[in-house]
Formats: structure tokens, sequence, C-alpha cells
């Protein structure tokens, strides 16, 4: 009998963290997909904004709205606070990308449309982080503010 019982034990135990790791799996899945989302969108409003006729036309408008429609799915689930902690931390590392192809390329700084470029990764960041510094967030969101402002 005991052994029957260990074995049960052990077998919640193991579907448990079989449980836990795949959730957490599906979980940077989804963050991996919302970041591939607002890279498109970013992408898309920086050609846009060098071509005029694009910035008009049918195609622009389908591939914005499905960018966007990507990332209002993969958001659904979180609250508030949560999605602009993923969009500061994915707006973050898009500005982090920039600034390491400046350091390995320091020509890119007399670029004016590169810089112009970083300007708004910059804007949007600052845009993101006054919105977090002003909203209540719970202690674990606050520490991850924290974290994602500090590292």
């Amino acid at each position: 009998m005991k052994s029957f019982s260990l074995y049960i034990f052990i077998s919640v135990c193991c579907l448990l963290i079989v449980a836990c790791s795949n959730k957490k799996t599906q979980k940077e899945q989804k963050k991996e997909q919302f970041e591939n989302a607002f890279n498109s969108v970013e992408e898309l409003q920086e050609k846009a904004s060098e071509d005029t006729a694009f910035a008009k036309s049918k195609e622009y408008a389908t591939q914005m709205e499905r960018a966007c429609i990507e990332m209002a799915k993969k958001t659904s689930d979180m609250n508030t606070n949560e999605k602009l902690l993923l969009e500061f931390e994915v707006a973050l590392k898009a500005l982090k990308q920039s600034t390491d192809r400046i350091k390995e390329n320091p020509q890119l700084a007399n670029d004016a449309s590169f810089m112009e470029k970083t300007k708004a990764k910059v804007d949007k960041v600052r845009e993101y982080q006054q919105n977090l510094k002003k909203a209540q967030l719970s202690s674990v969101e606050e520490k991850k503010f924290y974290e994602l402002c500090h590292q």
C-alpha cells in the first residue's frame, strides 16, 4: 500500500512539473510571437515613413492590420500592465539592437536616417517607461519593471 501511494505521489509530481514547464514554454512562445509582430509593425512604419506611396497603399494597411491583430491575440489574456511591460521589454530590446549596431559600426552615428529611427525607438521606450511609472503595478510587475530599467 505504501509503495502504491508513493507511486501515485511521484506520478502527480511529474505531471505537475511537466505542466508547469509546458506553460512556461507556451508563455515564451507567445512572447517571441508578440516580439515578431511588434518588429513587423516597426519595420512597416519605417518603410511607410520613407515611401509615401507605400504608406497610402492597401498592402501597407493589410500588413499593418495583420500584425496588430497578431499582437492583440498574443496579449489577449494579459492585463493592461502586463501588456505595457511586454511592450516596454520588446521596445527596449529593439533599442538595444540599434545601439549595438552603432557600437559595431560607429559610422552609423553619422547616418541621419538611422539616427532618426533610433531616436524614435528612444522616444517609444521613454513613453512606455513614463506610462509604467504612473501605473498601479503589483509587486511582481514592479520587480520586472525595475529589472528592465536596470539591465
